[in-house]
Formats: C-alpha cells, structure tokens, sequence
C-alpha cells in the first residue's frame, strides 16, 4: 500500500470515527432532551442537544463540519425515531436541528472571531448570547412551530408553540454551549489549590440540593413553604457563581434550569401555582431558566470576586482592584454601630414607603429603602444582609403579611441588595462615586436586575401566602420592579452625589447669572405643577428639573431626582381618582424613571464635557510648558556649549546620576555613552583622583553644601584639561540631603594664562634687575669708545634701542616674529657691534609665537651676560649666532647657536640662576627639543635643536625674494 492510500485509508477512518462518536453524543443528547417534552403541546422545554451541536460546530475545524453535520442528522432521527416520531418528522426536525448550529457557529466566528469559543467581556458575552437567538433560534422555531403545530393536532396556538421551541432552544444553546466549551477548553483544576477544588465540589453538590429541594425533585418535601426553598437558591445561586470557576458556573446553571423545568414539568415547584395555566407554568420555569443562565454567563464575563476580579482590567485600561468596604474587619465597635444604624435606616424608609402601599395592593410605587440597603452592603459588605432582612421583616410583620412571606421578602430584598452591590463593585470603576455616563448605564442596568430579582422574589411569595391572578401577579411584580428602581434611583445618587452640592453651589454662586438661573429653574418647577393639575401631564416639570441638572450638573440632578420622585408620585396618589389609581400610578412610576433617567444623564454628559475641557486645558497648558521647558533648555544648552560647560546630578533615593551632553564632552565620553562613576574617575589624575574620591563620599557631612575645586583630567582627544567644577547639595523640608550635583568649566586656558602670567613676573622681576647690569654695560661701552662731548648722545641712543627691542618683544609675542628681526632686537643695544663684532648668519625663517618667546628671552639672557662678563664686555670679543634647517622633508629640525670668542677668561659659575633656567629649561619645554649650555674657557656657546613644527609658524606674508642674512 502507497503512503498515499495509507493516508486516505487513516483520514476515512478518522471521518467515520468522527461521525459515529458525534452521532453518539447527539443521540444522549437528544434523549435526554425529549425527556422534557411537555404533555401539552409535544414540545420539549428544554433541548441541551441544541448547545451541544453548537460547542462541536465551535470547537471542530470547518473541515469536520460534514462529517460532524452528518453524525448529528444521524444521531437526532435515531433519537426521534425512538421516541415514536415518523420517519419523515424525524428527518425534517434533524435537519432543522443541523442547520441551526452551523448557522449559530458561522455568525458567531463572523463576530467574536477565537473569542467565540470563550467570551470572556461582557460585550462578547452578550454577543454570544443575543446574537444567535435573534438571527438564528428564533427563525427556526417559528418554522418549527409552523410544521408541528398542524401536524401534531395540539391544542396550543402557532405563537405558543413557538414560544416554547425558541425557550427551549435558547436554554439549551445558553447552558450547555458554555459548559462544554469551558471543559472542552480545560477545567481550571491544575491552576487552583486542592482547598479550592473542594470548596467548588462541595458548593456544586450544595446547589444541587438545594434546586432538588426548591422544585421537589425527589417528591419528599412537604413541610418547607416553596417561596423559603426559591428564595434559598437564589441566594446561594450567585454566592456559588462568584466563587466557581467558569466550568463549575455553567454546570450549576446546566442544573438549575434543568431542575426548574423538570419539576415544573412534573407538578412541584414554586411555578405550580392554583389557577394558573399549565403553559404559563411552563413559561415561568422557562424564564426563571433563563434568568439563572444569563446570570451565569454575565457573573462569568465581569469575573468572580477574588483572584481573577484582582487583574480585571478596567475600561480605561490597567488592572483594577477589587473594590473593598470602607469599614475595615477589625473595626468591630463600628461596624456594630454602623449595623444597627443601617437596620434602623431601613425600617425608617421601608414604613415610608409603606405610606404608597395601601394604593396598589402590597406593593409600593417607590421604596427608597432599597437604595439604602444597597449602599449598606456598599459599604460594610455581606455584614450588611442582617440587618437589611431584619428591617425589612421588621416592615412587613406589622403590615399584616404571613411570618413566612414575610421572611421569604427580607431574604430576597437583602439577597437583591447584596448582588446588587457585588454587581457594582465588579462593573463599576467607581463604586463609591459614578462620574462617566457609561459607569452610570451600568449602574441602572444592576438596579434594574437587582429590582427584577427582589421584585420576583416578593411577588412569589405573596402569591404563595395569598394566591393571586396571574394578571394581578403581573401588575404587583411591575409595580415592585418600577418601586425597587426609583428608590434606588433617587436614594443612591442623592448620597453619592449630593455630597458635592455645597461645592457646585458655592461654584454656581460665583457665576453672575446664578440668580437668573435659580430662579428660572423655581420658575419652571412651579409652572410645571400648575400645568399638571389643570391638565393632569406630569411633562411640564421635565424642563426645570433638566436646567436644574445644568446648572449644579449631579448633585443638582441628584436632588432634583427626589424632588420628582416625591413630588410626582406624592401629587398623583392625592388626585387620582380611586378607579384609575393603578393606572396614573404606573404612568407616574414610567415618568418618574424617564425623568431621572433624563436629568442623571444631563448632569453626567455635561460632567464630562467639563472634565474633557478642563483636561484639554491642561493638556493645552502641558503642552505650552513643555515648549517652554524645550526653550529653557535649548537656551541653557547654548550657554553652557558656548561657555564651554556641562551640568551633572546625582540622585540619592532612588540612586540615579545625569551628565549633560556637555559634561560628556569636557571628559572626552561619546554623546550617547551612559559612563559609570568608575569611569569617569579613570579620567582624573592620579594626584587627584583620591582628593576627589573623599570628597564625593559623603558630601554633606561637613554641613558645607557648597564646594568648588579644580582638578586635572585627560581628555583622550585633548590630552590634559583643567577642570573646575563647583557642587551644590540639595536637602528637602527636613535638612536631609536628597542630591547634589554642580557646573563644570574647562578652565584650561585660564590655567596656562595664570602660570604664562606667573612665569612673566618672574621675568620681569630678573630683567628689570638685569636692566641696571645692561644700562650700567652700555654706559661702560659708550664712555670707552666716546669722547665726553658725544657721549651724552650715543648714550642716549642705545637706551633708546634697548626700548624698541622690548617694544618688539611685546609686541609679537603672540604673533610671530622674524628671527632675524628678534635677534636684532635683542642684540639692539651692541646695533653698532652687528656685522663687525656681532655676526649673524642663517636662512629668513619665522618663528611661532612660542618659539620667539622662549627664543627672544634666551637671546636676552645670552647678551645681558655676553655684555656683562662675556665677549662683549670688552674692545676685542666677538659673537657668532647661526641658524638653518636641517633633515629631510620628513623630519625637519632647526638649529640655532651662540658662540662666543676673545672675551675674558670664562669660569663656570657655582650655581645655575634664573638666566640658565630661560637658555636651558624653558627652551626645552617650550620647544620639546634640546638646548646646551657650555662655558669653555675661550668662551660661552649656546646650541638648541627643535623640531620645525614645533619652532617654526605661518608668516603673513611671504616674500619670495627674501635673501639669506648673511656676512655682517
């Protein structure tokens, strides 16, 4: 067999194997689903085949769905077929059957894309549940109910029929799609400690009991009232689904519903009811189905409270933590305290509430104490349940209702209050404080939810304790419903929100024309209620409680929200007449709900426009600092580059240390380079480093927070630089040093400028002592070869040129100068010895200024002592100065000599002065050459050798035709 065929051969295998365990699956399914059909009208109540062909549509590859849509046709006609159905019903209903969640799978995978396998937001989640039952289950059934209703010959209308197929599918779809998706997925188990998975075991198994108990399941209840047992479930139901994982909510869900409608199906229950039809039964268990489902679902999609509620992110993005009481555990004393103040809260509003009640039956058109105990359950957690349900029971004895009703309603109202509540703290950003219009949506959709769930459970038990007509049930379950919100509506953001009226008042007073819109807002009130008795429409009050909203935004639509509700209802229950009260009462209650809905809207849209202007200033204002910040530095920048200087800091706690670009380039760091403190204390020399070392350790402790001190560096571009760099330290409130940082200068040059200046004071102070030894030389030259008649006048002259070289001394030490031209102008006093006893001889070269200072001062020296004591101190001495260049192009080298013959007998002296430091030394160092100095007996001769880069500079101008100075 060819690889090939082997692999066609496998892949059929897989296809059949496919085909029969989907069929297998679907016919338990389908079994289990027709042991809901109902007696009346044939139809089951409840089909988990329809979510489990929808998980395997979901979780199969489009390239199984055929073998998965043939398993399921397969599986459905064998379950019918068994049931009894003809071979024809039984293709027809597989085939509905298929196409149902083929459609259901494609629409949500067009929608959710991979989170159609496991919505985890509230969006998805409604998505997932909404989607397919409008644009799928609910056309299917009506085609359904079309084919069977004929064909079956049941007494239940077209629209009945359909009602119960499109339950019974939208129940299967809800409960078991979840459930198999979350197992399919993996159970959560690997991921929770042991203590958990029994805590979930344990509550799975506590639910199951008690839905057996609440419908009788095991036909063994008789003593416990039914309205006890349902308000025992659903207020363990959510309590299990905040704590359960997802796979353990859906199956509770699963159970719940199924329990509802298979002991409703059987006679017991809540739901069976005297006098009351047995598809309205149905239809009640159906509902309270779905309700447990979509609780399930939504529970599971905002997260339970604990671990994963800890990283729910938030709608603005980043995770949020669980909202937690304001009162904390160990505060017992007030907690009590706090207790008995809410229970006696309570009562007070619920008997003012009961003032409406004697108008419609037991129900009252507003119960404000519903808004109290959510906010009691707010604010001290599941500690408050007690003392809602004690006040409430408290109520509702003295209002003449059974003990057991009684007790059922104050279990329910404080279940309602408490799921309200946790609701708040998983959906809601801010609990205690809703500002955003989508926070105040979800609010009123928990108060709405809430209300629903106390309002069934209250009209459960007064039809328990007081049978009613199921149109009477109706209008008491409305009127509970519509109560429970308005007094939720108007007590709750009346706290929330009311806090901030002195504040919005004392802002609004500030405005000129708050008086002119008090007073309209008044205006419109009263015209409103004049409108309202002449012509009985409440709407005429609508516009001045709106502008009420716009001037104080929510605390002004906070207490315009009681003011309607009181008002309203208060006006309506006094006029009406005694026939039609149940009537203006309800449309009193819906205009009511319009209006604060209305005006909470108003003041939150206007709030938030506020808040986007005011951030949008900030943001404008943020923007037009940070200009200025970038100018401010971009200014400081420029100074610092042009001043040659750099900044640094260093933070202490945290630690963190900044250079500036400019910092990084008077220590030779690459711009983008992060150096370490090691590494700059490399650059630093080694007779400063360890100066600078002590100083950085600790700073502050001397109680100076000011330092200034100057240091060498090797810059590995520049070489050596002097730095000078005054630090700052930086304390907080308490004196504690937090910083210190500081300006750096490059303060080479004024370095060199100060020893220059050093070493020419020296100077100066040796050649004004040799200038007495030279005037003294000179006077002893003129008088020697000079009559007393012109003595005076020769005399005259050589002090004269001995100032003009001095004047040339000065006057190019930084420009250059001609060598020729400077040994003249030192040799200026012997001008008249030049080219006799003085010779000169050497090529034109132009000396760097540097060079012709040194050069010029040992020029100086050597003919201040030729003069003195040399060959020049007498009639016949004489003087030989030569210069040239020598070596290759390569490496030229200058050199200059002085020699000296013919003069007196030289000795050498004991101790070199400060003359053979300027021939000698500075020569050396400003040339990087050689210079000797010999005192031969015949005479002083000097030599220097130099590199011509470092002797020679650029003349101005040069002039081709410059000759050789040469035989003088």
């Amino acid at each position: 067999m060819t690889e090939a065929a082997a692999k066609a051969r496998a892949e059929s295998e897989l296809e059949a194997s496919l085909i029969l365990l989907v069929a297998g699956v679907y016919f338990a399914a389908s079994l289990l689903s027709l042991l809901f059909v109902e007696r009346v009208g044939g139809v089951a109540a409840l089909w988990p085949a329809a979510g489990v062909g929808l998980a395997l549509f979901l979780r199969l590859p489009r390239s199984r769905w055929a073998s998965c849509a043939l398993g399921v046709i397969i599986g459905n006609i064998g379950a019918n077929l068994l049931a009894g159905a003809s071979l024809s019903a039984s293709v027809g209903f597989a085939l509905v059957n298929v196409v149902e969640p083929m459609a259901a799978a494609l629409l949500l995978g067009a929608l959710l894309g991979k989170a159609a396998t496991r919505p985890t937001s509230l969006r998805e989640v409604v998505l997932f549940a909404s989607a397919p039952l409008a644009l799928v289950y609910a056309p299917a059934a009506l085609i359904g109910a079309a084919v069977t209703s004929p064909g079956l010959g049941n007494a239940l209308p077209p629209w009945e029929l359909w009602r119960v197929w499109f339950l019974a599918d939208a129940m299967g779809m809800a409960a078991i799609t979840p459930l198999i998706l979350a197992v399919w997925s993996g159970p959560e188990l690997p991921s929770r400690a042991p203590a958990q998975i029994c805590e979930g075991v344990l509550t799975i198994c506590l639910l199951t009991a008690a839905t057996a108990l609440a419908f009788d399941l095991v036909g063994t209840r008789d003593a416990i009232p039914d309205a006890f047992a349902l308000a025992l479930l659903m207020a363990l139901l959510p309590l299990a689904l905040l704590r359960l994982p997802r796979c353990g909510s859906a199956l509770i869900a699963a159970v719940v519903a199924g329990g509802a409608l298979w002991g409703t199906g059987h006679g017991h229950g809540p739901f069976v009811m005297p006098n009351v039809a047995a598809a309205d039964r149905l239809l009640a268990a159906q509902l309270f189905g779905g309700i447990v489902v979509l609780l399930s679902l939504g529970i599971g999609a905002a997260g339970p409270s604990g671990a994963r509620a800890k990283h729910r992110p938030s709608a603005r993005g980043g995770p949020v933590e669980p909202s937690s009481p304001v009162l904390r555990p160990g505060d017992m004393r007030q907690r009590a305290l706090a207790i008995a103040l809410l229970g006696v809260g309570y009562y007070a509003l619920a008997e003012f509430g009961q003032i409406w009640s004697s108008y419609q039956g037991s129900a009252s058109p507003v119960w404000p104490a519903a808004g109290v105990a959510y906010l009691g359950v707010l604010l001290l957690g599941g500690w408050a349940c007690p003392a809602i349900a004690l006040g409430c029971w408290a109520v509702l004895a003295t209002s003449g209702i059974s003990g057991g009703a009684a007790l059922a309603i104050a279990s329910g109202s404080a279940f309602a209050a408490f799921l309200s509540a946790e609701m708040g703290r998983q959906w809601l950003r801010q609990p205690f404080g809703v500002e955003a219009s989508d926070d105040l949506g979800r609010l009123m959709a928990i108060f709405v939810l809430g209300a629903g769930l106390s309002a069934t459970v209250g009209t459960i038990a007064l039809t328990w304790a007081d049978p009613l007509a199921l149109s009477l049930a109706a209008s008491v379950w409305f009127n509970w419903w519509v109560g429970d919100v308005i007094g939720l509506l108007t007590v709750v953001p009346l706290v929330l929100w009311g806090r901030a009226l002195p504040a919005r008042w004392r802002s609004a007073a500030g405005h000129p024309d708050c008086v002119i819109l008090a007073v309209l807002c008044v205006a419109a009130v009263a015209l409103g209620l004049w409108l309202n008795a002449r012509t009985g429409v409440y709407h005429f009050v609508l516009p001045g409680f709106v502008m009420a909203a716009v001037v104080f935004q929510r605390a002004g639509a906070a207490l315009a929200g009681v003011v309607v509700a009181a008002g309203t209802l208060a006006i309506v229950t006094a006029t009406a007449p005694a026939a039609t009260l149940g009537a203006e009462t309800a449309k009193s209650q819906l205009f009511v709900l319009v209006v604060l809905a209305t005006v909470y809207l108003v003041a939150t849209l206007l709030s938030e426009r506020d808040l986007a202007q005011a951030l949008r200033a900030a943001e404008a204002e943020a923007q037009k600092a940070a200009v200025r910040a970038r100018e401010a530095e971009a200014r400081m920048r420029r100074v610092l580059s042009g001043a040659n200087a750099g900044c640094w800091q260093v933070r202490l706690d945290p630690f963190a240390i900044f250079w500036d670009e400019g910092w990084r380039d008077l220590y030779g760091f690459d711009p983008d380079e992060e150096p370490s403190q090691g590494a700059w204390l490399a650059r630093l020399h080694p007779e400063d480093r360890l100066r600078i070392e002590t100083e950085l350790r600790n700073p502050w402790d001397d109680g100076i927070d000011t330092c200034v001190r100057e240091f060498r560096v090797f810059h590995p571009q520049r070489g050596e630089r002097w730095i000078h760099d005054r630090m700052q330290v930086e304390r907080d409130a308490g004196g504690r040093p937090v910083a210190y940082g500081g300006l750096v200068l490059d303060v080479t040059d004024r370095r060199k400028a100060e020893a220059q200046v050093q070493l020419l004071l020296s100077e100066v102070n040796h050649r004004s002592k040799n200038l007495l030894a030279v005037v003294q030389a000179v006077a002893r030259q003129t008088a020697a070869r000079s009559g007393p008649e012109d003595f005076a006048h020769r005399f005259a002259e050589r002090l004269a040129s001995l100032s003009a070289s001095h004047d040339l001394l000065v006057e190019h030490r930084w420009q250059g100068i001609d060598l020729a031209e400077l040994i003249r102008s030192q040799l200026a006093h012997f001008a008249d010895l030049v080219g006799q006893r003085v010779l000169l001889s050497g090529p034109p070269l132009f000396l760097a200024p540097a060079a012709a200072q040194a050069i010029g001062m040992a020029l100086h020296e050597l003919a201040t002592n030729a003069g003195k004591y040399g060959a020049l101190s007498n009639d016949v001495g004489r003087v030989q100065v030569r210069w040239e260049v020598r070596g290759g192009a390569d490496d030229p080298q200058v050199h200059l000599s002085w020699r000296e013959e013919g003069g007196p007998p030289v000795t050498p002296p004991d101790q070199q002065g400060f003359g053979s430091t300027v021939m000698v030394r500075m020569v050396e160092a400003s040339l990087g050459g050689m210079a000797r100095l010999a005192y031969a007996p015949e005479g002083v001769s000097w030599y220097a050798e130099a590199p011509a880069s470092q002797v020679l500079g650029t003349p101005p101008q040069v002039s081709a035709a410059a000759d050789p100075v040469g035989g003088h």
